[in-house]
């Protein structure tokens, strides 16, 4: 049986929140809801911008991320832009440690 590995993976940071500028404060309190801020929110239009000029090989069949809002609203800024609002969108159960 053959494996059906992707032949590209990207790994993608959110773009910038309100929980990097605060951040010791998010983590005190472990919130998994701050939002994305401005700033991240043009840096994930920009990503996606930047996905939508790779070719067809190379664009995501599938996308994952953390239980984050912040990661979830990066994710569909990212889809939206390069038109690919019906891949698969799959978020983590539990954040990482």
């Amino acid at each position: 049986m053959k494996q059906k590995w992707p032949r590209h993976i990207w790994i993608v940071r959110h773009g910038q929140s309100a929980g990097n500028v605060a951040r010791d404060a998010a983590e005190a309190e472990k919130q998994l809801s701050i939002t994305i801020a401005k700033l991240g929110a043009r840096q994930a239009l920009a990503l996606g911008d930047w996905f939508a000029t790779l070719p067809p090989e190379q664009q995501a069949s599938v996308v994952q991320y953390l239980p984050y809002m912040r990661a979830r609203r990066t994710a569909q800024a990212v889809l939206a832009r390069i038109g690919a609002d019906s891949l698969p969108l799959r978020g983590s159960r539990r954040a990482p440690a």
